[in-house]
């Protein structure tokens, strides 16, 4: 962090405790490990909430092409054969589809067994690529939620010991 970025958030946290007049050099030691721990909590929750945010956006991809291979299953034939000609719905998923990453022919409306089956290999593809990419950002929020409790680990102990040293203090002042 910057010298400028730390005396912003220092008086920012200082406004909140209504201290006079702050002064960011002038911290006693319990505001500034406040400080340091707000500071990477709020920090870690950010990042927490953006991982999280696209990752639900992925889910949502991968529930779309879920619909759309199995509205590719419902409109196929017994040959296994595959005709949109007729069906609007199913010709706007596949553009979705195209969308959202997948290889597919623009303007194709018959695509026989072999031609449905690479369809849906693409499609299932697109799919797994994005269950990959899920499940590597749940192990990046995990991390995240995990260094979030060791910051308030972090805080909790730093005031304990901070506490017992001026507990200390005080019982050698009375003797």
């Amino acid at each position: 962090m910057s010298d400028k970025l730390i005396q912003d958030v220092a008086l920012a946290f200082i406004k909140k405790t209504d201290a006079p007049d702050p002064d960011p050099n002038e911290l006693t030691l319990e505001e500034c490990i406040k400080l340091v721990t707000y500071s990477r909590a709020d920090y870690l929750s950010e990042k927490e909430k953006n991982e999280l945010s696209q990752l639900l956006d992925r889910i949502k991809k991968i529930e779309e092409l879920n619909k759309i291979l199995s509205a590719i299953n419902s409109a196929t034939n017994e040959s296994g054969e595959l005709d949109i000609s007729n069906n609007e719905e199913l010709k706007n998923q596949l553009e979705r589809a195209k969308e959202l990453g997948c290889d597919i022919t623009e303007g194709k409306e018959k695509f026989n067994s072999n031609e449905r089956e690479r369809l849906v290999k693409n499609i299932s593809s697109v799919k797994e690529n994005f269950d990959n990419e899920n499940r590597r950002q749940e192990m990046v929020i995990s991390r995240l939620q995990k260094d979030i409790y060791l910051t308030y680990e972090m805080a909790i102990t730093s005031s304990k010991r901070l506490n017992d040293a001026k507990s200390t203090i005080a019982r050698n002042i009375q003797k």
